[in-house]
């Protein structure tokens, strides 16, 4: 029997890397100044990585992947939001009651990042910082999200003594360009621009994907003239992406056929193996790429096992391409 040549497989929406871990994302300038200083008038930027390649989960707050009833305490109900941010959480039943008694036991892994402003201060100045004086804000230009969604966050350990979230935008709406500071100074000629705040939790109250543009303003006015240091930055676009991704693999089982495998939990509650909620997978296949010749090959419903499969029993004989397409599903 010829096997397959080439196989390749599409996930919808589109997959790009997770990043794990509180990660720091460095606002400063290139400096025109001697040595490379902030001389000012220069644009804001991002120093070093700016994380827009990378792919941010919102892990459900609560458990599962959607809406969730309360819980006792802000931190611990689902109350329909998707969260990002970099403390761990516990794992928590359908009514809010702890899974795990003992305080060891495994928690929700921790990710996030916070939006650093880079230090200006004598005696340890970072290597970019803005101008003493800077004062840096972050400016969300538009959200791009599923119809009828709002994206949001909650301010620095907000989430601990409220559900609902401090800032909240529609979804494909104008925003009309909110800020928020990164800087945790003053307006003052000596002020250092160093901001570096933690714990602030990106939020979504649907699944998908959400496209945020922001970008960062000095809002200082104590150059002469009354003027920023700096102009502002270029746009910057962020994907969030909120509910569970399906990544697939695939193999040849001799005697079988080619197999697709994907995983079948959604959100968190994979650490403790409960029910989820069903996901239907469409799984297709092509032998050109062509739109017109994709076939639907079969459907699989997401369960609580970890991980799903379908077999295609007899593949071309030269090459297939296949995808697995699937919706967003919530509570």
């Amino acid at each position: 029997m010829n096997y397959p040549k080439l196989i390749l497989i599409i996930l919808l929406p589109l997959f790009t890397q997770p990043l794990f871990g509180h990660e720091h994302r460095e606002v400063g300038v290139v400096g025109s100044g001697p040595g490379g200083a902030a001389a000012g008038g220069e644009a804001l930027q991002f120093i070093g990585a700016d994380g827009t390649d990378q792919i941010h989960f919102l892990r459900p707050r609560g458990l599962g992947s959607g809406p969730r009833p309360s819980g006792s305490h802000p931190e611990l109900r689902g109350g329909g939001y998707y969260y990002l941010d970099e403390l761990p959480r516990r794992v928590y039943d359908l009514q809010g009651n702890p899974l795990f008694e003992n305080p060891g036991e495994p928690l929700v892994a921790s990710e996030g990042f916070s939006l650093v402003a880079l230090s200006a201060h004598p005696d340890f100045p970072e290597v970019g910082h803005a101008h003493a004086g800077a004062l840096i804000a972050c400016e969300i230009v538009s959200v791009a999200g599923p119809p009828g969604a709002r994206f949001g966050f909650w301010g620095e350990e907000v989430s601990y003594t409220s559900g609902t979230p401090t800032f909240s935008l529609s979804c494909n709406q104008p925003t009309g360009n909110p800020r928020f500071r990164i800087s945790e100074g003053t307006d003052e000629a000596d002020a250092d621009p160093y901001g570096h705040i933690h714990n602030r939790a990106w939020t979504a109250d649907k699944p998908g994907d959400y496209f945020v543009t922001i970008r960062f303003i000095d809002i200082s006015t104590n150059r002469s003239g009354g003027i920023p240091w700096h102009l502002p930055s270029q746009n910057y676009i962020y994907h969030f992406k909120a509910g569970p991704d399906f990544t697939p693999t695939g193999q040849w089982v001799s005697g079988v056929g080619f197999v697709l495998t994907w995983p079948s939990q959604m959100g968190i509650s994979a650490i403790a193996n409960l029910p989820e909620i069903g996901v239907i997978f469409r799984v297709l296949r092509s032998s050109t790429l062509v739109p017109s010749e994709w076939i639907l090959m079969g459907e699989v419903t997401g369960t609580s096992a970890k991980m799903l499969n379908f077999t295609d029993l007899s593949p071309p004989p030269a090459k297939a391409f296949y995808r697995l397409s699937y919706d967003w599903s919530a509570p």
